[in-house]
């Protein structure tokens, strides 16, 4: 290559770039390999979808099986035997017949097969009521307005053993068991039980022989016994 004279100054050739010409641009290898972007949203979307799914899925199934495990089990048939129910009960003392006495004021129900015998006193303080059936005394009912405080206290000369309680009305009871006096002067040497009220002035004595408690049948009569004043 020629020397340049002296004072000149050498420049490169170079050839200037043509307008509107890049230069190719260098790729690597890896670029052709387009590993497209993830959908991190569409993804955990499509996860809980999944889910959901599956989960009522299961629970269709589980329904069907519990569905044929009821209709497996058999309905009990309800019982025919027809059941026992109690007869109503009439009240006992409905058909009885009743006593009432207005001037000693007291009244009570007997049975239709009773009979008594009114005896008075003599003194004309009151009377003395034998009732029983077929003439048999079951009791006897006495009452009189003349007496004195001793006679309310006392029953054939013996004192209260005891109270019972009718109707809401407190009686004395007085038990002999050998009847009274000597020998058994009253009630053949028999026990005798005997029931006393005083009310309003009036003396009510309730005499039951050859007993040594209220039974059954004088118990419901007894039950019916009122004051009428």
């Amino acid at each position: 290559m020629p020397t340049p004279p002296e004072g000149v100054t050498q420049v490169p050739n170079e050839m200037p770039p043509i307008p509107g010409v890049n230069a190719p641009e260098k790729k690597s290898f890896f670029s052709f390999l387009k590993v497209p972007k993830l959908n991190f949203k569409f993804i955990l979307v499509s996860i809980i979808a999944g889910l959901l799914l599956g989960a009522a899925i299961y629970l269709r199934i589980q329904n069907k099986r519990l569905k044929s495990q009821l209709t497996a089990i058999p309905t009990p048939t309800p019982s025919t035997e027809p059941t026992a129910t109690p007869s109503p009960t009439g009240e006992p003392t409905a058909d009885w017949k009743t006593y009432n006495n207005q001037r000693l004021k007291f009244l009570f129900q007997y049975p239709q097969d009773y009979e008594f015998n009114v005896i008075p006193r003599d003194d004309g303080s009151g009377f003395t009521l034998m009732l029983g059936p077929n003439n048999d005394s079951l009791f006897r009912i006495s009452a009189r307005d003349k007496y004195s405080k001793p006679e309310a206290l006392y029953f054939l000369d013996t004192p209260s053993t005891g109270k019972i309680t009718i109707n809401d009305k407190m009686w004395n009871i007085y038990y002999l068991p050998t009847g009274y006096g000597d020998g058994g002067t009253v009630g053949s040497g028999q026990p005798v039980y005997g029931l006393q009220l005083e009310n309003n002035q009036i003396l009510y004595t309730i005499t039951m022989y050859n007993q040594k408690e209220i039974n059954s049948q004088q118990n419901q009569i007894l039950s019916t016994f009122e004051f009428t004043n």
